[in-house]
């Protein structure tokens, strides 16, 4: 989106990420996203606390681009291989402490020991703290992970399916 429409979504998380029964991946929810200028967001205060980049919970940040998009993904990837949320008692602490928690502290990691060394890699790259190292999407799409999942033909149909079979699953409660 980025390069076609210079848009920055700003609020990537799971509950933004669609996927249906044939296996596509939609994101969804442009209701704060923005538009950049010289490939730079000049708003701070657009998205969900515990999925924004650090870069954005700073208050004398210059702008944040597209890399805190990817930020979030990873955020939300390290919630979806957990199966939990990535910060524990985010919620209870104040705010200035969750704010120096995603700021300061360490980025979440995938616990799951289901999860191969490719797909944490990839993630752990996604998380990189500093805005100047972390990769753009284009750079993902070189990794090892996005070309492993990229060459498989099948892998709409097998996440279709398993869309298909979790959805009858709650279709039968």
């Amino acid at each position: 989106m980025k390069s076609q429409y210079h848009i920055i979504h700003r609020d990537v998380k799971p509950s933004n990420i669609l996927l249906n029964r044939k296996g596509e991946v939609k994101l969804c929810d442009f209701g704060i996203c923005g538009y950049l200028q010289d490939s730079v967001a000049q708003t701070q205060d657009a998205g969900c606390r515990p999925y924004m980049a650090p870069e954005r919970l700073i208050a004398f940040s210059k702008g944040y681009d597209i890399r805190s998009d990817v930020w979030s993904l990873g955020i939300s990837m390290v919630e979806v291989a957990n199966f939990a949320f990535p910060y524990p008692g985010f919620t209870s602490v104040p705010l200035f402490a969750q704010l120096d928690l995603v700021v300061h502290g360490d980025a979440p990691m995938v616990n799951n020991p289901l999860y191969s060394t490719r797909t944490k890699n990839f993630i752990h790259y996604c998380l990189t703290k500093d805005l100047n190292d972390r990769p753009t999407f284009v750079d993902l799409a070189n990794t090892p992970f996005y070309q492993y999942y990229n060459s498989m033909e099948d892998l709409s149909e097998l996440v279709g399916a398993y869309v298909a079979e979790v959805l009858g699953k709650i279709e039968s409660v």
